[in-house]
Order: structure tokens, then C-alpha cells, then sequence
């Protein structure tokens, strides 16, 4: 649990918000080699309004008693409720405020190194006590390059370490000259016993044993591939001499001046760049830089954002996620098993679910060249609910269609998703290598998402092989399932009867034409079933219940005043006209959500309809109810009536309200990813806290006083 802190004074803490203590949007970003921020809402009834104070105020989050950010006030505005927007920044930004003498290291040089140890030495010299940083560990291979600074003016020591040391491009290593992208480097806020250290390291963080896993907890997938700045052959130069001669790498490399990668060019085609080393006059030296230099512009550098929330957070026994670790990503089908550096984390602090965790890294693929372009993977973790709800209907019309579930040897069958042919001898079949194996996996599907053509594993005479699908509407359930899957690929796993493990988050439990569709919640890889493994998705209904629940075209479409009505009985929402469609009120009169204890209220920071069921719509209406009742209800009201307010679904923030003696409200922001609902509350008239002349009580504005069952929602339709 997350709270916050004022100059060590409490501030936020979710345990007290009903004392005031509230902050709203609050999001604080971590991220290697910058100062990182923290951005909040602060409301006017928060105890500690006027105590915030620009550039001096220290603000300290902690979790639990971990400190994870900490900085200083920046900026503040104020709205018209006389909320105040706060901007803080990070500790590396108290960097700022001290000044380093000009110097000049032009000529001789000094190691990066010794130039990091002389600043920060320098800014603790100088610096308050309460910003101060020390100086922490110093490693790396990059500590030994020399680089040439200098500086004619007074500089801050920020822009000096971010300029001269991280912005750096080149440096000597004895006299040959160093690409600095090859050097990886990383400022690093590490605390011990209250005391703030600054590390400038090679390696920072642990091996975190959470693993992304595609088709697990790695579910959404978005690539392209960025070549705009690809060279496939490098002729690498050195030193002219007097007749502008250049060194090059003839001599050292079979005669030929030039060095070539041959993944990239299959990929590519021959795309030559030149690049001159003025002081290089060693060919094997020459040589190496290139070869390096050629590296770098082909490899493959991934960068991940997840929006995630930790696994650790669900399941206490899964390791932390934390900023600098080295996380292990696995994706079968893209041949991906490496470890990615967690660069950046912004926290969501009332809404962890909203938590992005940016990786990078550089690593080395295709069968040990360095492959030749960049991706960039956009994943997102979504609940297993989430899963179970977007896969339940594709999946259940084909498998009904094929009749797999009443034939399946086992009782289970499996849906894989991949892109690729598939065949007896690649993923997944080339993992049955068994008979026994292979014949428990009669019926499965596979949807081959290059083609869009889907196959049924079938035994014949013994042989075990893919056979095509000829069945269009199969074809089609297969592809609106795939596409209904938050997982760009993988694999899910339906049971007919009560499942065993191994089981895994996503996979289904038909439980027949009277029952339930239950999804899987938690892996199990051994063991006996257990029932809380398994969530409901969804309610299921059988060809029987679904021909004696349907209606006739002719039930809905009929003419109507003014157009075609669609709707049952010619009840219609909807009026086909030249001009378009007409909606005439709420699309559909069964609720999207009801609250199950409403009298309870609700707190700010609740989130609702996250599980996609919003998907299409592009409004909704909102009940509220009010439960509220002292110290000035009125009789003559009806509090326990419901209040409609309409709200689009564009993301953007929109305020509940509720008409009674003391206008009632509740901030709400909506959108297809679902509904969030700020704190409840009510609008009191403020006074003046002396007299004035005419000795009379004098009013002036208003003031939100907070409580949680003021303007309560209790229904949602959607509307449009």
C-alpha cells in the first residue's frame, strides 16, 4: 500500500481518506538516467493544502516502509474548486542547484570515472542537508575512457554528469578512440538507512524470477520493423596521410574494404555506409570498430511498455518487479528468450492495474548474427477474466461446430493460435512424441493467423496429421476468436468435464448446456483440482435455449413513423431513416453493472466494467442513489430516486450528480477500458471566519466535502 509524505508529514494514505487525507490521479515515473517525476491532484479539504511549498517542500512515497520516490515540490496550479495540480521531480534533479568551476580537460583528459567522483564529491560539499546525495559505487568498464571536457562558464553539475558523462559519444581507451554506445552506464538512486547514494554503474538491479511468457502473462502484441537507419556493409577508415590516403581494412580482411552482415543483407539487401576513425592508423583496430559499429546499426533492440499490474501484487510467492531489474521474456513463436532491463515504471498509486513497465535491451538472435532491424512490442496484462470473456464465444462456436468437446479422448481440448503451417514435424505437434501423446490430442484446433485457415489434429489408420477445415462458418468462429484474444498468439485449453492439471490462466470449463463457462485464474502445473483456480466467465446456452430464446427477423425490423424500427415487437431504440440511424434512449435495458451494496457507498479510485463489456458502446447512462442523509436531509426530497447522468466514452473526465437540499456530485471518467469513480460528496456553502460590517454572517463560494455515499452509482446501461 502506497502513502505519501510532506516533509516526513502524512499526507496520502488510502487507510485515511475519510479524514481528508486524499490525493486524486496520483502517478509517479521512475526512469534510468533521469530525474523521474510524481504528479497529483491535491483537494482544497486535505489537511495539509497550504503546507506544500515550490522547490522546498521534500515529498517522500513510500510502500509500506520502502521509500519508492522521492523529490521535491516544482509547481502548482490552482482550478477553479481551488484544487491544486502538483508537478514534483526527482531527486536527481537536487543536482541542479549547485554549480561546478569552469575546467578544462581538452587536452590530457580525465577518466569518466574520477570526472563522476569529483562532481558529486563537489555537490555534497555544497548541498543542504536534507537534498543531500553521496557518493556511491563507481564501476564499469567505462570508468577507464578518458574524455575531454571543458567548460568556460559556471555549470550545474546535472547538466555536466547528463552532458559530459551520459550524453557522451566517443572517448579514448590508450589511443584509440571508443564508440561510448557501446559502454552501457546507469545513474542509480540506491537508499540505505535513510541516507540517499548515487551509483554510476554498469549493472545495476537483480535477475527478477518473474518471467513474461508468451501466451501466459504476455498477451498483446503489436511489431514493426524500423530500417531507416540500417547499413548492411560498413567501410570502416582511419587516418589520411599526406596524400589524403586513408587506413583501411584491405590488408586485414582478405583483401576486401569492406565488412558485411549476411542476415541483414537477406533481409535488407546490400545497404553500404562509409564512417572515418581521423585518428585510427591500427588496421586490427580499424577493423574491430567496424565490425562493432556494424553490430550496433543491425541488431535487434526491443523495447517493451507493459501495462501491467505485477504479478507479485496477485501472488505474493511471484518475485517483485523492480526499476533496473532484468526480467526473462519467452515467446516461442518469435524465438525470443532474453533477459529485458526494466528502464522506466510509471505507478498509477490508486489504480495499480494502470502501472506501465517499460524493458530494453540489446541481445543477439538468429542463430548467433545480430539480427537486422528493430522491433518494438507493445504488451499489455490482462486479468484472466478478461481472457476467459474475450475468447469464450469464437471458441465455443467452432469447437460446437466441429464437435470437438463430445469426442475428445480426454475431456479437454486445445486451441492454438499461431502464425505458420502447421505440420506433424513443427510447434505444437512436434511436442506429442508418443503415440499416446498424440492421440490425446485428437480435435485440437489450430488457426494459422499468416493464412487464416484453420486445422483439426485427426489420427487415420494410424497416422497423425493436420487436416483443413473446409467448414467456412469453423473458419470464421477460428478468426473472431483470434481476434477476440487479448493473446496475439498461444494457446487455450477447454475442458468438458472437471479439469486436473496442469491447467493455466485463460483456459475454459464448459460445464454443459445447464452450467457454467468457468475460466482458469491461477496456474497449477501439479496436483489435484482446486475449485477457487476457477472463475465464471460466462453463462452458457446450449442450441436448444438459443432456438427457443430467438426471435425472427420479422419480430425485429417492421415500419415505423419516420423510418424501418428495429427492435422486439417494434419496441424500437433504433429508427432507420435516409438521413442514417436515429437512437431513441438506452440501447439496451439490461444493466451492464448493478451495484450489489450500495448502501455501503462507494470510494474514489473504484473502478468498474474493465472486462472489455464496454467494447461497443460510446455512451453510457449512470444511476446514482444518495445514502447520505445527515446532518441537513430534508423530507421533502426523495433521495432514495435514481438520478441519470449520460457520459461518453472518450476517456475524458465528467462529473455524477445527484439534486437535493445539498447539491451531491461524483467525478467519473469513462471509456471502452471501463469506468472510474472519483470520491463522493457534496457542496456546502463556505464562510467568512469573522464579522464584517453589517455584523451579519457573510457567504461566499462553495466547498466539496467529501463522503463516500453521496451520489452513489448503483446501475449502468449502455446508451449509445
Amino acid at each position: 500500500m502506497f502513502s505519501v509524505y510532506a516533509d516526513d508529514k502524512l499526507f496520502y494514505s488510502p487507510r485515511l481518506l475519510d479524514e481528508r487525507y486524499a490525493i486524486t490521479e496520483p502517478q509517479a515515473t521512475l526512469e534510468l538516467n533521469k530525474a523521474g517525476s510524481f504528479t497529483f491532484n491535491l483537494p482544497f479539504i486535505n489537511p495539509m493544502y497550504s503546507s506544500l511549498k515550490k522547490l522546498k517542500t521534500i515529498i517522500t512515497i513510500r510502500e509500506d516502509d520502502e521509500v519508492l520516490w522521492k523529490g521535491r515540490v516544482l509547481n502548482d496550479a490552482k482550478d477553479f474548486y481551488n484544487t491544486k495540480a502538483v508537478t514534483c521531480e526527482g531527486e536527481l534533479a537536487f543536482l541542479n542547484d549547485i554549480q561546478y568551476e569552469p575546467h578544462d580537460y581538452s587536452k590530457k583528459g580525465i577518466k569518466m570515472g574520477e570526472y563522476f567522483k569529483k562532481l558529486i564529491e563537489h555537490y555534497a560539499s555544497e548541498c543542504s542537508e536534507e537534498r543531500m546525495i553521496k557518493l556511491g559505487n563507481v564501476r564499469g568498464a567505462f570508468t577507464d575512457v578518458l574524455i575531454y571536457p571543458k567548460t568556460t562558464d559556471y555549470t550545474n553539475v546535472w547538466n555536466l554528469i547528463s552532458g559530459n558523462l551520459i550524453g557522451a559519444s566517443t572517448g579514448k581507451v590508450g589511443k584509440d578512440e571508443v564508440d561510448l554506445s557501446d559502454y552501457d552506464r546507469y545513474l542509480y538512486i540506491r537508499r540505505e538507512k535513510g541516507v540517499s547514494y548515487i551509483d554510476f554503474v554498469d549493472d545495476i538491479g537483480k535477475a527478477s524470477s518473474q518471467i513474461i511468457e508468451f501466451g501466459k502473462n504476455l498477451l498483446d502484441l503489436s511489431e514493426y520493423v524500423d530500417a531507416s537507419n540500417v547499413y548492411t556493409q560498413i567501410i570502416p577508415l582511419g587516418k589520411a596521410d599526406s596524400k589524403g590516403n586513408r587506413v583501411d581494412i584491405k590488408l586485414v580482411n582478405g583483401g576486401k574494404n569492406y565488412l558485411q552482415s549476411d542476415s541483414a543483407i537477406a533481409l535488407f539487401g546490400k545497404i553500404q555506409k562509409s564512417v572515418i576513425w581521423e585518428d585510427v592508423t591500427n588496421r586490427n583496430t580499424l577493423k574491430a570498430n567496424g565490425q562493432r559499429m556494424l553490430n550496433k546499426a543491425v541488431e535487434m533492440a526491443i523495447k517493451i511498455t507493459i501495462r501491467a499490474f505485477d504479478l507479485h501484487r496477485i501472488n505474493v510467492n511471484t518475485d517483485k518487479i523492480d526499476f533496473g531489474d532484468k526480467v526473462h521474456v519467452v515467446s516461442l513463436p518469435h524465438e525470443i528468450s532474453s533477459d529485458f532491463l526494466c528502464s522506466k515504471i510509471v505507478f498509477t498509486l490508486d489504480n495499480l492495474e494502470n502501472t506501465e513497465y517499460t524493458f530494453g535491451l540489446d541481445f543477439e538472435t538468429m542463430s548467433g548474427s545480430f539480427a537486422s532491424y528493430k522491433r518494438t512490442y507493445q504488451y499489455k496484462m490482462e486479468s484472466a477474466l478478461e481472457i476467459g470473456n474475450q475468447n469464450t464465444q469464437g471458441l465455443l462456436d467452432a469447437m460446437t461446430r466441429m464437435d470437438s468437446l463430445q469426442t475428445q479422448v480426454d475431456s479437454s481440448i486445445c486451441s492454438w493460435f499461431y502464425p505458420g503451417v502447421p505440420t506433424a514435424e513443427n510447434y505444437p505437434a512436434v511436442e506429442w512424441t508418443t503415440p499416446e501423446a498424440k492421440h490425446a490430442h485428437i480435435g485440437d484446433l489450430y488457426y494459422d493467423k499468416s493464412t487464416g485457415i484453420g486445422y483439426r489434429w485427426t489420427e487415420n489408420s494410424g497416422g497423425y496429421y493436420w487436416d483443413v477445415i473446409e467448414d467456412k462458418q469453423v473458419q470464421q468462429a477460428l478468426q473472431n476468436a483470434s481476434r477476440a484474444q487479448s493473446t496475439a498468439d498461444g494457446k487455450v485449453r477447454c475442458f468438458s468435464a472437471q479439469p486436473y492439471p496442469p491447467y493455466e490462466v485463460g483456459d475454459l470449463w464448459v460445464q454443459g448446456g445447464s452450467g457454467d463457462i468457468l475460466c482458469c485464474q491461477h496456474d497449477r502445473e501439479s496436483g489435484s483440482y482446486v475449485a477457487s483456480d476457477w472463475v465464471r466467465a460466462s453463462k452458457y446456452t446450449d442450441d436448444t435455449k438459443a432456438i427457443e430464446a430467438g426471435k425472427t427477423a420479422t419480430d425485429y425490423i417492421k415500419d415505423g413513423a419516420g423510418g424501418v424500427q428495429v427492435g422486439p415487437n417494434g419496441s424500437s431504440n433504433v429508427t432507420m431513416t435516409d438521413e442514417g440511424l436515429v437512437f431513441n434512449g438506452i440501447r439496451n435495458l439490461v444493466p451492464l453493472w448493478e451495484n450489489a451494496d450500495p448502501t455501503s457507498g462507494m470510494a474514489g479510485g473504484t473502478v468498474i466494467c474493465s472486462d472489455g463489456r464496454l467494447a461497443s458502446y460510446a455512451a453510457i447512462a449512470i444511476g446514482c442513489q444518495e445514502y447520505y442523509t445527515s446532518p441537513f436531509d430534508s423530507v421533502s426530497t426523495e433521495g432514495g430516486l435514481i438520478q441519470y447522468t449520460i457520459v461518453v466514452l472518450n476517456g475524458k473526465e465528467a462529473r455524477c450528480s445527484y439534486a437535493w437540499d445539498k447539491p451531491r456530485a461524483r467525478k467519473v471518467t469513462a471509456s471502452k477500458n471501463g469506468i472510474t469513480f472519483g470520491p463522493g460528496g457534496y457542496y456546502d456553502t463556505k464562510k467568512l471566519d469573522k464579522w464584517i460590517w453589517p455584523w451579519t454572517d457573510v457567504t461566499y463560494g462553495a466547498k466539496f466535502e467529501a463522503h463516500n455515499q453521496c451520489c452513489v452509482p448503483v446501475v449502468v446501461y449502455g446508451f449509445l
